[in-house]
């Protein structure tokens, strides 16, 4: 999986208000950097810049682009990687003095896990192309401001079987800081049939464990 892969390290600072800028450094492998090096060498800058607009609304409504960087599209002479900062106003949401984080790209949506979506199958599921064996690794780290402490966490998880694998967690560095990863690898790119069930769960296990969040609190406004 690590040789068709997708890793996207983020770096996250939220600031006393509760505003956030965020960067994340994006890289592939394997036919996963080939089919996107092709993709965005077609782009024209301004059309690039819209991709990434469009990237960072599926974050919040409210984030601001603020810097991106297509780093080898028109060469093989280095690694193809993308770079791109953006910021977002009240990243937290508010309930009393806590708060509540949700952390960009954490979520595995339903459009990703489409081909389980029947109930049974009579057929096998299979992956072609570059969306066959792969790898999706994500880390995040995370400053919190001053004054905040954490509350929960998601604890960590690993789950797998034969076709794949998925192993996820965070934890407190440091009181300012909070590290968080994921690590979601398919090894197969034929599901038969009759491990579909089992497939369907492990696929949707995984998918409901990424809608966690984070919670924080703001111990000045507990009144301590």
């Amino acid at each position: 999986p690590r040789d068709n892969g997708s890793f996207y390290d983020y770096n996250i600072s939220i600031s006393k208000s509760g505003d956030a800028v965020v960067s994340e450094a994006m890289r592939y492998s394997g036919a996963r950097e080939g089919d996107l090096r092709q993709y965005y060498r077609s782009l024209k800058d301004e059309e690039q810049k819209q991709v990434f607009q469009q990237m960072i609304k599926g974050v919040s409504a409210t984030a601001e682009l603020l810097d991106y960087r297509v780093n080898n599209a028109e060469t093989l002479s280095g690694p193809f990687t993308l770079d791109l900062k953006y910021g977002v106003k009240d990243f937290f949401q508010k309930a009393g003095d806590i708060r509540i984080a949700q952390l960009p790209g954490f979520a595995i949506g339903a459009e990703r896990i489409e081909e389980v979506s029947l109930s049974a199958r009579r057929y096998p599921v299979k992956y072609s192309g570059s969306g066959s064996v792969l790898g999706r690794y994500f880390s995040y780290s995370i400053t919190i401001p001053a004054g905040y402490e954490t509350v929960s966490l998601p604890e960590p998880v690993s789950l797998s079987n034969k076709y794949g694998s998925f192993a996820a967690g965070c934890r407190q560095e440091k009181p300012d800081l909070v590290n968080c990863g994921l690590r979601w690898e398919r090894t197969a790119n034929t599901i038969a049939a009759k491990d579909y069930a089992q497939y369907k769960n492990f696929l949707e296990t995984a998918a409901n464990y990424t809608k966690k969040q984070l919670f924080f609190r703001d111990r000045a406004g507990s009144g301590k």
